[in-house]
């Protein structure tokens, strides 16, 4: 993005290194005070970006949270009603044996 004002700028510093005017070396126009203001308006447009994406981590972490207490609330709820059934299914088998056994003789 920065491809042409990074060279004019790299440029310019080599020039001012070695005492050459900059205005020789490098066009008017990719100075870098106009680099500047555009990194400045990049990096304005990131902070941007990066508060809008913030804003969203936030919500969906929301979301996350509220249907992950959703789902544990159901489960315990389920849990607590098939406890007491899990206790009965063996006794209903034995009692189904029993039947099955006695209509067999009969």
């Amino acid at each position: 993005m920065h491809g042409a004002h990074d060279v004019a700028l790299c440029m310019t510093m080599q020039a001012e290194a070695i005492g050459q005017e900059t205005s020789q070396r490098v066009p008017e126009m990719l100075t870098a005070p106009l680099c500047d203001q555009e990194r400045l308006r990049d990096a304005e447009q990131l902070a941007q970006e990066m508060a809008v994406q913030a804003s969203a981590i936030e919500a969906a972490r929301g979301n996350v949270e509220h249907h992950y207490a959703y789902i544990c609330t159901h489960f315990q709820d389920f849990m607590h009603g098939c406890a007491p059934r899990h206790f009965r299914v063996p006794a209903l088998c034995c009692q189904l044996a029993l039947l099955k056994l006695l209509f067999a003789h009969a």
